[in-house]
């Protein structure tokens, strides 16, 4: 029981380290400063279309930092899940974490692609992320030599 709580706490504390180290060493944008146009109940023209264009900006500046958060995401997370396919045979709690935490940097990717709007940049993040998983998964659970069969091959199916 130990050995799956840490499992767990290794893999969130190392996806927040990554969430908050990409956020840290890249900011992103702040909401528009309105350059102290008052909001009043019957703006002016003027006053909307300054607002309008202030939002506009804003909006396509989280958009992109979107895109760059989830391609950050996802790269931190093939590292950490390449990471984790070395150190499968020294230790193998710490490896389960890591394959957490980099799980968890991939649904966040993800998820941050969702945000961005760009569907081609989601499209191929989640291709890729399709393709390590797998790859990740017919690595980590084949099947061991001299491992018993779940069902023999003669055996049958009624």
């Amino acid at each position: 029981m130990l050995r799956l709580i840490f499992t767990l706490f290794v893999g969130a504390i190392v996806a927040l380290f990554i969430g908050f180290g990409i956020h840290t060493f890249d900011p992103p944008p702040t909401a528009p400063d309105l350059g102290g146009i008052e909001l009043k109940q019957n703006p002016t023209d003027a006053e909307v279309a300054a607002i309008n264009a202030a939002q506009k900006v804003y909006q396509l500046q989280s958009e992109r930092y979107s895109r760059e958060v989830s391609l950050l995401s996802m790269g931190a997370a093939v590292l950490l899940l390449g990471g984790s396919l070395l150190l499968e045979r020294r230790n193998p709690v710490m490896a389960n974490g890591i394959l957490l935490g980099g799980l968890f940097m991939l649904v966040y990717g993800v998820g941050r692609g969702f945000a961005s709007r760009d569907t081609t940049a989601l499209f191929v993040s989640l291709g890729v992320a399709l393709g390590i998983v797998l790859l990740l998964g017919f690595r980590r659970f084949r099947p061991h030599p001299g491992a018993a069969d779940p069902v023999p091959p003669h055996a049958e199916v009624s």
